[in-house]
């Protein structure tokens, strides 16, 4: 009867999982953007819905980034990203060659529990976590794996205040758009070495 109990567990743990990576078709995968705040542990099933587009806001001259997440329900020898320039319909462009792309890997670590300070390992569970980010052109990904990829934009500090719009494409077994649009705000961010630093 226990082997029963808990087979019949099993089953409808997988097939919960499924039903969080496409309940349409759990064999494909599915795309969209979560929030940079987000940050993911490894082999635990997340419900949250990814959004298919995606509005983020810079001054010129300054970085942001965004979070693309990848619900693989099947195996994934090669996943691509790649995205188009930016352009706004008073003509106005931002170069592909703006957006850097990386893959966010898991390391390992526990809670942080009641902060830092002397306190055994043992009283705190471990995990792995999302958080290097890697610059590769390509990455495999499993099914039933969780695959964050982080997109930096830099906005040229020259880039003329307008929205601007690009098309995110993720190849996998076959290729899926998402749509990205980047607010600039009529404001600059002065370069690094025109920075004046103050401690108190």
């Amino acid at each position: 009867m226990r082997l029963l109990i808990t087979l019949l567990a099993v089953f409808f743990s997988l097939n919960a999982e499924a039903s969080l990576l496409n309940p349409a078709n759990p064999e494909s995968l599915d795309i969209g953007f979560i929030s940079s705040n987000v940050r993911l542990t490894k082999g635990k099933p997340i419900a949250m819905n990814l959004m298919k587009k995606w509005e983020v806001s810079a001054w010129r001259g300054e970085k942001v980034s965004v979070q693309v997440l990848v619900k693989a329900g099947t195996d994934v020898k090669s996943l691509k990203t790649s995205v188009a320039q930016f352009s706004s319909q008073k003509g106005n462009r931002i170069a592909a060659d703006q957006v850097k792309t990386g893959y966010v890997h898991y390391v390992w670590t526990d809670e942080f529990g009641n902060g830092c300070g002397h306190r055994k390992s043992t009283d705190f569970d471990s995990s792995e976590v999302s958080d290097p980010i890697i610059q590769a052109t390509s990455i495999q990904v499993k099914r039933g794996e969780y695959q964050p990829i982080w997109l930096t934009i830099s906005v040229p500090a020259d880039t003329k205040a307008d929205v601007y719009h690009t098309t995110v494409t993720v190849s996998g077994t076959k290729s899926y758009k998402i749509m990205l649009s980047l607010k600039v705000i009529d404001k600059v961010l002065p370069a690094p070495g025109k920075w004046s630093f103050d401690l108190d």
